[in-house]
């Protein structure tokens, strides 16, 4: 019996991982967009068993430029350290702001983003000429 059970319970794991589910939007604000990202993302679950965002245009319309940067950390100069910088209006004023993504480890050893948002004048020109 106990054989039974786990071997049961072992089928039920194997093919709840082994395909890939779907999502269903709970709550939307606006259902046009809600409703075209989810049958993206249901339709990417489909067919290739994850989301490829970068074949699609929602993902990947925003350029973002590599440059490095330098800071001081425990005292120690550290140099180098890789950011992504893009200009674009986040906040639908009409004004297009600074956005820098920091991609490195993060928490326990895994990847992570941090994205800082700054108004056009209030970044150093010189991170945006470089």
């Amino acid at each position: 019996m106990r054989k039974t059970l786990l071997l049961i319970g072992i089928s039920i794991f194997l093919s709840s991982t082994s395909f890939a589910d779907e999502y269903v939007l709970v709550m939307s604000k606006d259902d046009n967009v809600c409703q075209h990202m989810l049958k993206l993302y249901n339709d990417d679950l489909k067919e290739y068993g994850e989301i490829k965002c970068s074949q699609h245009r929602e993902f990947n319309t925003i350029k973002w430029e590599e440059r490095t940067y330098f800071c001081l950390f425990d005292g120690k100069m550290k140099t180098d350290i890789p950011i992504l910088i893009s200009r674009f209006d986040i906040n639908n004023d009409g004004k297009p702001e600074i956005i820098v993504k920091d991609y490195r480890r993060g928490l326990k050893g895994r990847d992570s983003d941090r994205v800082y948002v700054f108004r056009e004048g209030d970044l150093a020109r010189n991170i945006l000429s470089a």
